[in-house]
């Protein structure tokens, strides 16, 4: 119900309102009105945007596929077993989403750099080189948006009516004949969800990946990397394709949470 009669009220609500138009909306209708549509289909085609529009979905589609997988499970054990220090393990299973992305960069440079924990140890000894490849950009973008998914498929899961997975259990059902007849279906709102947002995460993900792509550049980092170097026409497309897929996205994501309300 609206707040009316009080001028202040009122008042404040206006200032808002306008305060989250010229936060929210004016950035687009700036980026619009520096695009020359002309010349797009053009710009898309340089080598160097193309590169990186194809790295960038490939990387983040390898990546949602692999938090996937890494989450499912995760999610079902914190979700359906019990163990000792259950609570430290969820805590830092979501750790990565409230870490800054340049710290879980330096993090991977600590890890998998030449003179990292598993640098020249394990990885020269065996000819492997992550940084600064496509792998490491995966590594980073898999990092994270795991949790994203953990925290969907969890909720999704602890949703699930104990009662149904007693009485199949009572019935004689295996544990994986539960899992996919009874959890799996009535959790996948929640899974898609998850792997929706961890997509969009992936995608737009700049902090971690910029600390160990080295020459290798996703869209967001070809964006950084125009701009400073004053190829600003070849950002604003890049940046154009970016918004028209998480708008893409976001779109998605409302359909489903909309179905599962």
């Amino acid at each position: 119900m609206a707040l009316e009669g009080d001028r202040w009220i009122n008042t404040y609500l206006w200032i808002v309102l306008l305060a989250g138009i010229i936060i929210f909306a004016v950035p687009f209708i700036a980026l619009l009105n520096k695009i020359d549509f002309t010349g797009m289909l053009a710009i898309m085609a340089y080598p160097q945007v193309k590169a990186s529009i194809m790295l960038s979905i490939t990387t983040a589609f390898v990546a949602t596929i692999i938090a996937l997988l890494l989450g499912l499970g995760i999610a079902y054990i914190l979700a359906f077993w019990e163990f000792p220090f259950k609570g430290a393990v969820d805590t830092f299973s979501t750790l990565p989403m409230v870490l800054p992305p340049s710290a879980a960069g330096y993090l991977l440079l600590l890890t998998f750099g030449r003179f990292g924990l598993l640098g020249r140890p394990v990885l020269e000894r065996f000819g492997i080189t992550i940084l600064f490849t496509s792998y490491a950009i995966i590594i980073a973008q898999v990092f994270v948006i795991t949790p994203f998914i953990i925290t969907s498929t969890k909720s999704a899961f602890l949703d699930i009516n104990p009662n149904y997975i007693r009485a199949a259990s009572t019935l004689g059902s295996d544990p994986l004949h539960i899992l996919r007849e009874i959890v799996l279906p009535l959790s996948s709102k929640g899974i898609i969800a998850g792997t929706i947002m961890a997509f969009a995460r992936a995608i737009g993900e700049f902090g971690a990946s910029v600390m160990v792509a080295g020459l290798l550049q996703t869209m967001p980092i070809a964006i950084f990397n125009m701009t400073m170097g004053g190829s600003r026409d070849e950002a604003n497309i890049i940046a154009l394709i970016l918004i028209v897929i998480s708008f893409s996205i976001l779109f998605i994501f409302k359909h489903f949470i909309g179905e599962r309300r």
